[in-house]
């Protein structure tokens, strides 16, 4: 007995090994598999192993999306058990050279013959935008010759053989290429298991295809669904299409046809060249036209238009497509003029082609006939000619080009010709030649020759007096815009910039990514208007165009190739210097950048101060830094970072954001960390509170994945202090402030550093002000502020402490904080620092203890304080500062009844504040400012600005509709005054509640003399519950020490008692209130009283029947710059119809224009060649223009606009915002 894998025979001891010697086994599958492996090498073609060697080096390591193709005989091992083993391979190596000519035929490669099938790749490593199409035709043509070669073998042997393919289309990454050719990656997802699965469920014969291969090659070919497969090791269902044959479309514009055209936009001006052309051809002048454009600008689009637009003429057209798979196929494109012109099928036999060209020719009286041959012979039909046999190669091919010419020409002398020649950037170099050969030859024939290229494609003809070019360029704004309209209808407001963004002028793109973003559902309807679900950086690129990009990038030179991915790591834009010292380039680098402008790859953005570069499109930019492997992708990033450091070294600070990208991106982490800090801090500097806040997330980001460190967890502290402090300036996210607090406590109590466990209490307690809840803040701060005698933790507790105790009127309270805490900071000169905060602290509690003093009736003070708090923000230069001071500067004055002199100030410092967007400060300034505007009499001014303060607290989680208790009782006075007494009792009713919630009796006191008010003027009054309120507040208010408040509330009783017509208590109690105020040296305060005609806008604004826009309040220059077209009045821009430049230096430095054609305008970031008008200023000057505070021309006269071209032009555009 004899076991499995023993090596001598257990019986009688014979070794196995020698009677196993000589003796045949038939082969296993895996044994041909292994066979065919080493063979991969020996098949391939030698220009495709030409191509696929120069290039391998650039592509390893790269992204790419490719279409695999899995194939496996069906039913091989009853085959190898019946035949001899030398049958069997000779079988096998039939199959196989079948199937791997047909893959090489259309550039796909044979990656590897595993146990499971045969694996064929496309897309790689020879990029195709058509990769899907590719593998399919592959897979079409095999199963036809493997049909054929199978039926020789039933006929021959007795034996079924058939193979069985499936296709998915996905991501590789590439990994090296051997000499074998043999192509090493790593599949993303599931790209070629899917493929595999498939391809064991095909029918025999069959080729079945995944949902991304259908989705790609759908109208090249016909399909038929499938119901939802289950494949092996996948948890969901999978939809699969069996393809059943070649589909009638053969190009992109054909399959847009089918799909329903988009409205032609913007292509006027080339197609009246093209017409013109043809006219002259009309007339016998031969006309050759060149339409060149980058992949999808709409060379194709401009052909079919023409054609349509002549319908009506008589001519005769013919086209040829140059296949991307053709340039090895002599003349592939004059084939299918043949084809056409003698009306040959693709499926029809040779003898049938043979006689539709022989009767085309006798109907053509035999003028031709001599050229039989060389037609029969292009189409590769047998020829029985002995004389065309005996022509040596060199005559047949210049007896060739006569052939075709003159048939060309022939039919051209019947009818004007138009014949155009498609994707010359394809061409074979025989069709080539003869192109050249036709353009020397046809100045007399009434012929116009179209041939349609990209960019990359270099004409070897002479530009004689009957050529043209038609370089298509990007579509202009306005016809963008009418695309886009013209596929998504109005209502899509939202998704214009952000579409127009990504897909720039190109029409294919701009289509692509439209129908992309309806496909993924990242679009749905709401109220009539079309809404984008996804940010810009979420909108995935649809895979048409990524493979299209991938396959151009793919085709470029080694060196070219590599500046382009350098550049794209760098960004959408950027420095000449940048890229030179990163590619280590310099007089190379000038010329592969022209190259690649040529090419359309990239454009010159501008020469001074530097030469700087763009990407042509965000697509271009993505795709080429997608193809490069991360680990690549990091260490680039570090050399620009480094670059950057080197270049501008002087100036760093401009190129902070960069370096944290970079040094991010690239994974230095102490050197991203560092710059993500100095990022963030830039940007809260300037405002840009949400800036900042990304980029010290992104800073924490990193270091919560550090070791944790004593180092670390300060790093951590120190950027948590600085994203807590933006995020209050914003006004939202309060959780997110919540986790940053309770981080900042554990890690300070963690480490035992008492200064930051300090700082972490201060800045809870500062975080419980802001939200009004002052008893808790009063609470931390107290506990910090009484033990500490540090001059920047005294301040950062003090700030909290001081203004919880004001804003419930403990008025001593906050007077005794504020003595301390300036005492402090003047004795260590450190009156100008903000510790953090957005206004210095000095500044903050300077202003507060004017107000105090103010409220306890020493306006002498109060301007004092006001006046020194300003003087120290200006000395600081801390805007936020200076706007606070200000404005409370001028509620000095109005408190005195000095309106003229009080509105105005207050009005500016809420001006100065708002670009600032610190939302704590701001709402302040506009709830004191809608007061202010109550007094003075401008009730429309103060419902506005109390409307702003109810919009942004009111809808933001965490905050009460007003920033100041009291403010309740301010907005129900304005209200009643309106004599909209049930919102007033409403307003009074809610902010009593918030009051006696907060334990805030200043706030009750105002809700009482409020409702006070109410009941006296209630019809009918309720004097009792009128007198009791107004008791209430000045017991409230007197426990205080609110002498000014007081003064109000006396003054609001005695009228009380007026209206009741109890004259002896009205006197005694208005006397009172009177004596208040000339011991307080002011007048008493009483709302005036203006015109109807503002009463009634304020109720109008009230009940939202005129609805001022909230967000123009809080604009920065880049908001206002997108709402610009809509902000211009149409019908004055009648009869202005040009392009505008704007230049902004300062703060908000940018480029930006404006394109205005009659009653219509259009805004874009950027700068555009030759504008009519070039307006050059400061951002502050322009928003004081387009928020109607200065005249265009006013800027320009006084100097703070600068003008250059059409001054015209500025005359009429001072009437458009």
């Amino acid at each position: 007995m004899i076991h499995e894998g023993a090596l001598f025979c257990g019986s009688c001891g014979r070794d196995l090994r020698k009677l196993a010697e000589g003796i045949k086994f038939p082969p296993t599958k895996e044994d041909v598999y292994a066979e065919q492996d080493a063979k991969i090498q020996s098949y391939v073609p030698r220009y495709l192993a030409e191509k696929i060697l120069a290039n391998k080096g650039a592509l390893i390591g790269e992204r790419k999306q490719i279409t695999c193709l899995f194939a496996d005989v069906v039913g091989f091992t009853p085959i190898a058990e019946a035949l001899d083993p030398e049958q069997v391979r000779s079988i096998m190596n039939g199959c196989f050279e079948i199937l791997i000519n047909e893959v090489h035929c259309y550039e796909g490669t044979v990656n590897q013959f595993t146990g499971d099938g045969v694996m064929a790749l496309f897309g790689a490593p020879i990029a195709h935008e058509d990769h899907a199409q590719r593998a399919i035709y592959a897979a079409l043509a095999a199963q036809e010759s493997l049909s054929e070669y199978g039926e020789e073998l039933k006929r021959k042997m007795g034996i079924s053989l058939k193979m069985r393919m499936g296709l998915n289309t996905g991501i590789v990454i590439v990994g090296s290429i051997g000499n074998n050719l043999r192509m090493d990656y790593t599949a993303l997802g599931d790209t070629i298991n899917v493929a595999a699965r498939l391809q064991s469920l095909a029918e025999p014969g069959g080729v079945l295809v995944s949902e991304e291969t259908f989705n790609i090659a759908r109208g090249y070919f016909e399909f038929k669904p499938l119901s939802e497969l289950q494949l092996k090791g996948k948890v969901e269902k999978v939809k699969a299409c069996k393809v059943t044959g070649i589909g009638k479309i053969k190009a992109r514009i054909e399959a847009a046809e089918l799909r329903g055209l988009t409205k032609f936009c913007g292509r006027k001006r080339d197609l009246e060249q093209l017409l013109d052309a043809f006219e002259s051809a009309e007339r016998g002048e031969g006309q050759v036209v060149a339409i060149v454009g980058e992949p999808g600008i709409g060379k194709s689009r401009l052909v079919l238009e023409f054609r349509r637009s002549m319908e009506e003429e008589n001519f005769y057209y013919l086209e040829g497509r140059c296949p991307a798979y053709g340039e090895t196929k002599p003349y592939s494109s004059l084939v299918q003029i043949l084809r056409t012109h003698f009306g040959i099928g693709e499926m029809e036999g040779t003898e049938v082609c043979r006689e539709k060209i022989q009767g085309k020719l006798r109907q053509d009286g035999n003028q031709l006939t001599p050229f039989l041959p060389f037609f029969l012979n292009l189409l590769s039909i047998p020829i029985q000619d002995e004389a065309f046999s005996k022509l040596e190669l060199q005559e047949k091919r210049e007896r060739t080009f006569e052939a075709l010419k003159a048939l060309l020409v022939w039919e051209a002398q019947k009818n004007p010709l138009v014949m155009v020649v498609e994707d010359m950037q394809s061409i074979d170099d025989s069709s080539d030649e003869f192109i050249r050969y036709l353009i020397e030859g046809i100045v007399n024939v009434p012929m116009l020759l179209l041939c349609i290229f990209r960019p990359e494609y270099q004409p070897r003809w002479p530009e004689h007096a009957y050529y043209r070019r038609l370089s298509l360029s990007q579509l202009s704004t306005e016809a963008r815009l009418d695309m886009f309209y013209a596929l998504l209808g109005e209502g899509a407001e939202e998704l214009r910039d952000p579409v127009l963004q990504l897909t720039g002028g190109n029409p294919l793109f701009i289509e692509e990514v439209i129908h992309s973003l309806i496909d993924q559902g990242a679009v749905t309807r709401r109220e009539e208007k079309l809404v984008l679900n996804k940010t810009l950086q979420e909108i995935q690129i649809p895979s048409s165009i990524e493979g299209l990009i991938a396959s151009r990038i793919d085709r470029l030179e080694t060196d070219l190739k590599e500046v382009l991915q350098l550049a794209s790591v760098i960004g959408m834009e950027f420095a000449f210097q940048v890229l030179a010292v990163v590619s280590g380039m310099i007089t190379d680098l000038k010329r592969y950048l022209l190259r690649l402008q040529t090419l359309e790859f990239i454009y010159e953005k501008s020469l001074f101060p530097e030469p700087a570069y763009s990407f042509k499109h965000a697509f271009t930019q993505e795709v080429a830094y997608n193809g490069l492997l991360v680990e690549l992708r990091k260490e680039y990033h570090r050399q620009v970072a480094q670059a950057i450091e080197r270049v501008y070294q002087e100036r760093i600070d401009e190129h902070f954001e960069d370096l944290a990208y970079h040094y991010s991106r690239g994974e230095e982490v102490e050197k991203g960390i560092e710059y993500l800090k100095k990022a963030g801090d830039k940007a809260y500097s300037l405002c840009s509170n949400r800036e900042a806040s990304k980029h010290y997330e992104k800073a924490l980001d990193i270091l919560s994945g550090m070791p944790d460190s004593i180092i670390v967890k300060k790093k951590r502290l120190e950027i948590e202090l600085s994203l807590e402090t933006v995020l209050l300036a914003l006004v939202e996210n309060l959780e997110r402030v919540e986790d940053v607090l309770s981080d900042m406590e554990r890690i300070a109590t963690s480490i035992g550093d008492q200064k930051w466990i300090a700082i972490a209490q201060s800045e809870r307690a500062y975080f419980y002000t802001i939200r009004r809840r002052d008893e808790k803040a009063i609470e931390y701060a107290k506990g910090v502020w009484e033990k500490t005698e540090d001059v920047e933790t005294l301040a950062r507790s003090g700030l909290p402490l001081m203004l919880s105790n004001f804003f419930k009127g403990q008025l001593a309270e906050g007077k005794e904080t504020c003595d301390k805490c300036l005492d402090a900071l003047e004795r260590s000169g450190r009156i100008h620092e903000t510790f953090g905060f957005p206004v210095p602290p000095y500044v903050t509690f300077s202003t507060v203890l004017g107000y105090i003093n103010g409220f306890q009736g020493d306006m002498g003070l109060s301007l004092k304080y006001h006046q020194r708090a300003l003087e120290v923000a200006k000395e600081a230069n801390n805007q936020p500062g200076i706007g606070f001071s200000t404005y409370a500067l001028g509620w000095d004055y109005v408190m005195r009844g000095q309106y003229q002199e009080g509105i105005p100030m207050v009005r500016e410092g809420t001006d100065i504040l708002e670009p600032t967007k610190v939302m704590p400060y701001v709402v302040v300034a506009y709830a004191v400012l809608a007061q202010c505007y109550h007094i003075a009499g401008d009730w429309d001014l103060s419902m506005e600005y109390f409307t702003k303060c109810v919009y942004i607290l009111g809808t933001t989680p965490g905050f009460s509709k007003f920033p100041v208790g009291p403010d309740y009782s301010y907005f129900a006075d304005l209200l009643l005054d309106l004599g909209e007494i049930e919102a007033a009792k409403e307003t009074c009713e809610e902010g009593l509640s918030v009051a006696k919630r907060d334990k805030n009796l200043w706030s009750e006191g105002e809700m009482h003399r409020a409702f006070g008010r109410i009941y006296a003027q209630s019809e009918p009054p309720d004097w009792k519950k009128a007198e009791a309120h107004l008791l209430q507040s000045i017991q409230c208010l007197e426990k205080l020490g609110m002498r000014l408040r007081c003064a109000v509330s006396w003054g609001e009783l005695g009228e009380m008692y007026q209206r009741k017509g109890d004259r002896e208590k009205a006197e005694a109690c208005l006397e009172k209130s009177n004596r208040m105020y000339q011991e307080m040296g002011i007048k008493p305060l009483k709302a005036k009283r203006p015109g109807q005609a503002t009463i009634d806008r304020a109720l109008a604004i009230m009940r939202g029947e005129e609805v001022k826009p909230i967000a123009p309040v809080l604009m920065t220059l880049a908001d206002l710059m997108q709402l610009m077209p809509m902000g211009f009045r149409a019908e004055n821009a009648k009869g202005i119809d040009a392009i505008i430049q704007l230049n902004f230096t300062g703060k908000e430095e940018g480029s930006w224009y404006l394109t205005i054609r009659n009653q219509g305008c259009t805004c874009e970031s950027g700068v555009v060649e030759n504008p009519a008008l070039t307006l050059t200023c400061s951002s502050d000057v322009w928003l004081a223009i387009a928020q109607k505070k200065m005249s265009p021309l006013k800027a320009f006269v006084t100097g703070k606009l600068k003008v250059k071209g059409n001054i015209k032009l500025l005359f009429k555009m001072r009437n458009l915002f």
